[in-house]
């Protein structure tokens, strides 16, 4: 049988083919080329970041003979002898299977034979945790005074179970996790060799399963090679691993936040049906919570690195740090649960309903909150609402404040077709402000909703969700001043949410099919509490209740 698996067919031969370990390239190298050769190195990282294939490149370049620049030329009897593992000089052993005292003391036993065709005697040991406490020990005086022409390479992914005497003998490098964008390029490079017609997106998908391990993800694209004859897409590769993808996770946290869970059993059941991981799905949101503070405490820097759409930490921007940090502590307690547990989906639904919970709480605490504004603010409505009596029916019924609703309706009132093709073309350039420092916060937002009408100096901005909405109406002063600067014309902005606007334009279109005429009604200026305020006053509630006391 003449097939190589494809992560051994494209082991890297030489420094320059390692992903993703620069710096330890970059030192092993100058090492080498400066004739300041170690006698034990310690290898310490995840699995499938490189350890044993640098282990074996580093092998071939101080025993190279036509060694340049500290790399192996790959040409010479003992590079070709050492890639195809024909020499007696590189010793490979696994402590996993050889961990006995035995065994050191074997190696010891051969370890003053002088080597046969390289300069240097290389043994690695692979897994070397794995070795007994009397095993170690053996190891040890060899470590501290091994023979001349003799290296030690010891590769670890459990460094703290390595004895300190050991670490403390050994030149030590830690491995990192290598990236995901790293991880895809590899993998775009070896499928096109390889001829495996496959979406970016699968690569990206293969990528982030892979954990940071690039052998790993070389496994999990040869395993999908053959799932096609046709381009593989990231829905191939979702089923075959059983992923979970963001938008799923997205989706579950949306509907946690609005109480729908019919829908939330329905994705669970879809969830276990499919054979995903709960315990992975856990983690997910926990991340996500765990981004949700970071957000709240830097969302300027936060946000270019989310993975998760903007709009979904707009929409839950009202839920405070305490409600966070126990939501947090649901699912950390989830997951140590999984831990002894043969039933992670009754895990999972006990901690997704605890979440709900708290969620639900936190609508209560607001609704008292309006109650009690609404008691403070009673004779004001009515006085109000007495005002605008006569405008009611030029106003279409959604819930926004009324003098919104005005300055939408005057905004219809002088719509110009031509001018919303204009800014819809100039706002094509709101990407360019995401890499704006003083912008890309607001640009961000901006790019989660869209201009749908512009009049005489009025544009009616649409948002997918109601907290985006809340987010924009926060920040409406920086929002007109990047308008203008994109548009050099002050504009006024009005924020309006998906689902309302598709009434109030209902409402207006059916005012045009009647040959009503839209009136330009009297402006009035509001002022609203900032959302902060609200939110202390509702610890103020829960505290003291909401009885209105007057002290004369």
């Amino acid at each position: 049988m003449n097939y190589k698996a494809l992560y051994r067919k494209y082991r890297p031969e030489n420094f320059e083919e390692v992903v993703g370990q620069k710096e330890i390239v970059c030192t092993l190298q100058n090492s080498i080329k400066e004739g300041k050769i170690g006698h034990a190195y310690l290898f310490n990282g995840p699995r499938g970041t490189g350890k044993t294939s640098l282990a074996k490149i580093f092998a071939k370049a101080v025993n190279c003979l036509n060694n340049k620049n500290g790399s192996p030329c790959n040409k010479c009897e003992v590079c070709l002898s050492i890639s195809k593992e024909e020499v007696t000089d590189i010793i490979e052993i696994d402590a996993a299977s050889n961990n006995g005292v035995d065994e050191i003391r074997e190696l010891k036993s051969k370890i003053n034979l002088v080597p046969t065709v390289c300069n240097y005697k290389v043994y690695i040991i692979d897994e070397v945790h794995m070795l007994s406490t009397g095993a170690f020990n053996a190891l040890l005086k060899t470590l501290e005074e091994p023979p001349k022409n003799i290296i030690f390479i010891l590769a670890t992914t459990e460094i703290h179970k390595v004895p300190l005497t050991v670490i403390s003998r050994c030149q030590n490098f830690n491995f990192k996790k290598i990236s995901e964008k790293e991880i895809s390029k590899q993998l775009k490079l070896i499928s096109t060799k390889e001829k495996i017609k496959i979406e970016d997106e699968a690569l990206e998908a293969l990528a982030i399963n892979a954990n940071g391990g690039l052998r790993d993800a070389i496994g999990f694209l040869e395993q999908v090679s053959s799932i096609s004859e046709s381009i593989i897409t990231e829905n191939n590769v979702e089923s075959l691993f059983a992923l979970t993808n963001v938008k799923e996770i997205s989706t579950l946290i949306r509907n946690v936040f609005e109480n729908k869970t019919s829908e939330i059993f329905k994705q669970i059941k879809e969830i276990n049906q499919e054979g995903k991981d709960f315990e992975k799905i856990t983690q997910e949101i926990a991340i996500f919570l765990k981004d949700m503070l970071f957000y709240k405490k830097a969302p300027k820097y936060f946000l270019e690195y989310s993975k998760y759409d903007i709009s979904l930490y707009f929409q839950l921007d009202e839920l405070d740090e305490e409600l966070i940090n126990e939501s947090i502590n649901i699912f950390l307690e989830a997951m140590n649960n999984y831990k002894t547990s043969s039933t992670p989906k009754l895990i999972f639904e006990i901690a997704i309903l605890r979440l709900v919970n708290i969620f639900e709480d936190s609508e209560r605490k607001t609704i008292v909150v309006e109650i009690s504004k609404e008691k403070q603010n009673k004779e004001t409505i009515v006085e109000k609402n007495e005002k605008l009596v006569e405008t009611d029916k030029d106003l279409p019924k959604v819930k926004i404040e009324d003098n919104k609703k005005i300055l939408i309706n005057n905004a219809i009132s002088k719509a110009d077709k031509t001018k919303l093709k204009e800014i819809k073309k100039s706002f094509e350039q709101m990407s360019t402000f995401l890499v704006n420092k003083d912008f890309k916060n607001i640009a961000a937002l901006l790019c989660d909703g869209y201009v749908s009408c512009v009049g005489e100096n009025d544009i009616i901005y649409v948002y997918k969700y109601n907290g985006l909405v809340e987010k924009a109406d926060n920040v409406i002063e920086d929002i007109e001043k990047l308008v203008k600067n994109i548009l050099k014309t002050k504009y006024r902005v009005i924020n309006v949410s998906e689902e309302n606007w598709k009434i109030i334009r209902s409402f207006y279109l059916d005012k045009l099919k009647n040959n009503e005429r839209i009136k330009i009604l009297e402006e009035k200026e509001e002022i609203i509490k900032p959302k902060k305020e609200v939110k202390e006053l509702a610890k103020a509630i829960s505290m003291f209740g909401d009885e209105i006391i007057e002290i004369k």
